[in-house]
């Protein structure tokens, strides 16, 4: 405890060396009762440049601290006194390192209701959540997004989740794959979309592959896709 606690007191430290290495070793001691002061000594950091270099250690903190609910305790009312709108994004950040239902809807309240920058901030945490719990926000986004940046993002953020859920396909991951090619504008999205699909080793993924090889656009990744299906799937099938 008391190594903790000068630890805490060297993030303030003026020197940015310095305050970096008590970061660092505090991302590895730092438990459910030390997070709250570690993000509470983030969030007050002025200088924006040490902040960036921090904030991944701050985020192994929140991510190796259990349970979940213990994160968010820490993160949220930090986020919600946050003085400005950088500190803001900065703890929205965090946020995918909390991984509990709490924070995914703070996520979803801020990316449909705060300014731009912090609307953006939490489209980008969205896009790095770890489990498909954030899929309807994000194909939400996708689908109504006001710029061709914010839907490009909740994208690659919806084809990551559906990538990530490859390891185990079943029907909710097939009708995800057919609701991401229903919502597909442009052949770029169509290859993005193919790109995770041809992971999927699964006949229904096959067949979803084998009726884009008309679309001229995207015939060389349909057809790359429905090769590497059939060589996962040939044994079983």
């Amino acid at each position: 405890a008391e190594v903790n606690a000068a630890l805490l007191a060297e993030a303030e430290n003026s020197e940015p060396a310095v305050a970096r290495a008590a970061y660092r070793v505090l991302a590895r001691t730092a438990d459910g009762e030390l997070l709250p002061k570690l993000v509470a000594k983030f969030a007050a950091l002025r200088n924006g440049a040490l902040r960036a270099e921090v904030a991944g250690f701050v985020e192994q903190a929140v991510a190796a601290t259990e349970p979940a609910t213990a994160r968010s305790a820490a993160v949220l009312p930090a986020l919600k006194a946050a003085p400005d709108v950088e500190t803001s994004c900065a703890l929205l950040a965090l946020l995918p390192a909390c991984a509990d239902e709490t924070s995914l809807a703070a996520l979803k309240e801020i990316s449909a209701n705060s300014d731009a920058q912090q609307r953006e901030a939490a489209l980008r945490a969205l896009a790095e959540w770890p489990t498909i719990a954030a899929w309807d926000s994000l194909a939400e986004i996708w689908n109504k997004a006001d710029t061709e940046a914010r839907r490009s993002l909740a994208l690659r953020g919806l084809v990551r989740l559906a990538d990530e859920a490859n390891a185990k396909v079943d029907a909710s991951l097939i009708a995800h794959y057919r609701e991401l090619l229903a919502g597909a504008r442009t052949d770029d999205e169509r290859k993005l979309i193919l790109g995770a699909l041809g992971g999927a080793a699964h006949p229904d993924a096959m067949m979803l592959a084998l009726a884009l090889r008309e679309m001229p656009g995207i015939r060389v990744e349909a057809n790359a896709a429905v090769t590497r299906i059939a060589n996962a799937i040939e044994k079983q099938h």
